[in-house]
């Protein structure tokens, strides 16, 4: 009985299909890889972006009106500004509990939120300054360059926030804020917030 072999043309054209199946393949999982990279990137910069909001509203709600101050500053030792806001709040900087002196308020604390780099990396920072003695009255706020030149330890709320911008509008502070983080592809991934915050007390 014979036996039928494949001839060269037919390798040679399988070998082919072969090879397109796998290119094809292969720009698959890369569209796929790179779709992961850039859903993980965008997911990134909005939970830093919205990190930051949220830490700060948490905050700023709790003060009034009266005492809280924006700007831009060039105190810290670096050669960027700074943009941030400061602001007085009423809770204790080591339990967090709210007292009261004959139904007002004790004010305890300034709290200080601005830009600055981290290791290379723009970053949110949020900063504290006792107030001794405290009082029972909204204190006014000291401009931001005053308040930075104190060396008072830092925690970094979120990083890669490229923009913080604060403004005072009556009674609320408006807020911009925008989270950019590179590619490997020669873009840049953006995420901009805009929000205001209104004093209560």
């Amino acid at each position: 009985m014979k036996r039928k072999g494949y001839s060269l043309m037919e390798l040679i054209a399988a070998q082919a299909v072969l090879g397109v199946c796998l290119l094809g393949i292969a720009s698959l999982v890369r569209a796929g890889s790179r779709y992961m990279m850039v859903t993980n990137a965008k997911t990134e910069l909005q939970k830093s972006a919205l990190l930051t909001i949220r830490h700060i509203v948490q905050e700023f709600q709790e003060t009034n009106d009266g005492s809280f101050t924006t700007g831009t500053s060039a105190a810290v030792p670096t050669t960027q500004s700074h943009y941030g806001v400061v602001f007085a709040s009423p809770r204790d900087p080591k339990d967090g509990s709210v007292n009261y002196d004959q139904g007002r308020l004790v004010w305890c604390k300034y709290v200080c939120f601005y830009k600055r780099d981290i290791n290379g990396v723009p970053s949110i920072v949020r900063t504290v300054a006792k107030l001794d003695p405290k009082v029972p009255y909204p204190p006014p706020c000291d401009a931001l360059d005053t308040f930075l030149l104190r060396d008072y330890g830092i925690t970094v709320v979120a990083d890669h926030i490229t923009t913080f911008e604060c403004w005072k509008a009556s009674a609320n502070l408006l807020i911009l804020l925008r989270a950019d983080l590179p590619s490997n592809y020669g873009k840049n991934y953006g995420f901009q917030v805009e929000t205001q915050v209104f004093a209560r007390n």
